[in-house]
């Protein structure tokens, strides 16, 4: 790179300019690789959504919105210099698992694990990291689940294997997530640490809201289920009978992992 009526940049700066310059080309050079491991993340969550939703009866709608995020190549290199990687291709790929992305927004908590589950059952999938910020939340009272996966994407006669990551949160902390993004770093409030605790108060009020939410659905839905097993015993209605009070939290846990595997057995036998 040639710099034009800079006579008293130093070496360094004019380094990191043709670094970052080249990065930016490379990176543009195999962008498409990064949106096949998108399209092909989408088409394993549609799957999961009509297997879990259709084929086993799913009494609501378990992913209520799907969106796909691919890094600029500006933002690419921010977090490399914010993590000081070598402002290099190799560097990039080696560091950065988070290029290609998609957010998951489920209606429950444990939908959200339901989905892990049928991500992790699937041969094409291989998982590199999880991270469980809904049981364990960062400091700021951010609570998501992050998976991120080797994809295979096949172009033309070749295939590689490409790093996706998968946020999966229910529409209350997705909303907190979103709202939270745009009063700490547009407002610049990362230092104020009475809005810090706020944000903090509101995160665990929604996580609260979240968990009370989800054991109304499973008390009412259990209760129409035994309705429904009374007035047809012989209809074995998503395995559920047997279960006809809902006392802790592992016997919710448990009713959700059996419409789990009742879809994935469906699925498998129509596949």
């Amino acid at each position: 790179m040639i710099l034009i009526n800079k006579p008293f940049a130093d070496a360094d700066s004019s380094k990191s300019g043709y670094e970052e310059e080249q990065l930016e080309q490379e990176f543009l050079r195999i962008a498409s690789w990064y949106e096949g491991a998108m399209e092909e993340g989408i088409s394993i969550l549609l799957e999961a959504k009509h297997s879990l939703e259709n084929a086993s009866g799913y009494p609501h709608t378990m992913i209520r919105s799907l969106s796909s995020r691919l890094k600029t190549p500006k933002s690419i290199i921010e977090k490399m210099k914010r993590f000081n990687f070598e402002l290099t291709f190799e560097s990039m790929q080696n560091n950065l698992q988070d290029i290609a992305g998609l957010r998951i927004v489920c209606s429950y908590i444990y939908d959200i694990y339901a989905l892990r589950r049928w991500l992790l059952s699937k041969t094409n999938l291989s998982l590199i990291v999880a991270k469980d910020y809904i049981s364990s939340p960062k400091p700021s009272g951010y609570r998501s689940l992050h998976l991120i996966f080797n994809v295979p994407v096949t172009r033309g006669d070749e295939t590689k294997l490409i790093p996706l990551e998968m946020q999966i949160r229910t529409t209350a902390m997705d909303s907190w997530a979103s709202l939270e993004h745009q009063l700490r770093y547009k407002a610049n409030l990362i230092r104020d640490d009475q809005i810090h605790q706020e944000l903090k108060e509101c995160a665990s009020l929604l996580y609260q809201s979240d968990l009370r939410m989800q054991k109304i659905f499973v008390k009412l839905f259990l209760q129409e289920d035994d309705e429904e097993s009374q007035s047809n015993p012989k209809q074995d209605h998503l395995e559920f009978s047997g279960h006809r009070l809902i006392t802790s939290q592992q016997q919710d846990s448990a009713a959700f992992d059996r419409i789990v595997a009742l879809a994935m057995d469906q699925n498998k036998e129509q596949s």
